[in-house]
């Protein structure tokens, strides 16, 4: 989906913020400080619309935010929000160094256990 297309994410169940709400270039440009202070924000947004499940998109935004140093890609173990478990996917920019077929496999994965029914 373009940018621009993002207000139809709602008709697949689906939602994307930002951890900080200011432009860059790269995600390389904001600081580990900046993403820990927008975790207040994501918690408030689970709690307020029953998030079932938070994605990241891209690892160093996990880390940074969880203060961790390492993650693998896939679900995590515990919550940054504490109600919605988390999933670690690769970023689907082109500049990401995996493979498009490896990343497809853990877009896939995800796309899986959201059908499967809660429980």
């Amino acid at each position: 989906m373009r940018p621009e297309e993002d207000h139809l994410l709602h008709r697949w169940g689906l939602g994307s913020t930002n951890l900080v709400a200011r432009p860059t270039v790269s995600a390389a440009e904001l600081s580990r400080s900046e993403l820990r202070a927008g975790v207040p924000h994501l918690r408030r947004l689970v709690a307020r619309y029953r998030i079932p499940l938070v994605a990241y998109t891209g690892k160093g935004v996990y880390l940074a935010a969880t203060g961790k140093s390492q993650a693998p890609w896939g679900m995590q173990d515990g919550s940054l929000t504490g109600d919605a478990p988390d999933v670690v996917l690769p970023s689907p920019s082109g500049l990401a160094r995996l493979p498009f077929a490896e990343k497809l496999r853990y877009y896939r994965a995800l796309a899986e256990r959201l059908q499967r029914p809660p429980g």
